[in-house]
Parts: structure tokens; C-alpha cells; sequence
């Protein structure tokens, strides 16, 4: 099927236009030498046995009820139900100013539980991407 011209473009048997093309700007971390470019950290920092007066990797239950295990001062995993299905919920929390309790953020992923068995039982695949860490 022939292609229907567009009324602004000019056709090849009234003359062709000449477009003058003008480099672009180069991106700032294609500029930089390959010397001053950041290297990832190779030695990892230890993780804090506490998170605000609990301890990291330990099943805690909230004031509702939920259980929960904090990951760090401020990431948490929780198990929530939406629609009758239940997720495991990893997500960053912060402390309310007004009541002092520490609430869900915006950040974080629910997985259902056919994505955690995937990502549980590709653990050692993970722990190979990291590296000898």
C-alpha cells in the first residue's frame, strides 16, 4: 500500500531540502575519562544489630497483630493481604513525627507468592551475581 504524503513535506520531484544537522551535546558521564569514573565498593559495611530498640532478622508483631521482621533501621518485610491474596511486602518505613510509631512508606514491592518462590528458590543465583561478597 502506498504511503500518504504528509501535506508540510515536500515530494522528490519538487526539489529536496537540505537539513543542516548539528551535533549533540555529549552526556557528562560519556565525557569523563575512564580514570575519574566511580568503582563500586568491594568491602560491605556490617549491618546494625538494631532498628529502633528491635533487632534485625527477628519476627516481631506489630500493634495490630501482623507479624513483621525489620531488614534494616527503616526497610521491613511484612506479610499483608489485598483482594483475598496474600503478599509478602518489603518496603522502607519512617517514623510518624506526630505519634512516634513507624509507618509504611511509598517505597517498597509486594510479591505474591509465586514471585517469592521464584526469588527464593533463585537465591544462590542472586548471591552469584553479587559476587564473592
Amino acid at each position: 500500500m502506498p504511503r500518504k504524503q504528509d501535506p508540510d513535506e515536500e515530494s522528490e520531484e519538487e526539489g529536496s531540502v537540505e537539513v543542516e544537522v548539528k551535533p549533540t551535546k555529549k552526556r557528562k558521564s560519556e565525557s569523563k575519562p575512564e580514570s575519574s569514573k566511580k568503582t563500586p565498593k568491594t568491602a560491605a559495611k556490617p549491618e546494625a544489630t538494631k532498628a529502633g530498640g528491635a533487632d534485625i532478622g527477628t519476627k516481631q508483631v506489630n500493634d495490630e497483630g501482623k507479624p513483621y521482621m525489620n531488614l534494616s533501621e527503616y526497610k521491613r518485610v511484612t506479610i499483608n493481604e489485598f483482594k483475598g491474596a496474600k503478599l509478602v511486602d518489603i518496603r522502607e518505613v519512617y517514623k510518624d513525627k506526630a505519634s512516634g510509631d513507624m509507618k509504611p512508606g511509598k517505597k517498597g514491592i509486594s510479591l505474591t507468592l509465586g514471585q517469592w518462590k521464584v526469588l527464593k528458590s533463585n537465591i544462590d543465583s542472586i548471591d552469584e551475581m553479587f559476587g564473592d561478597e
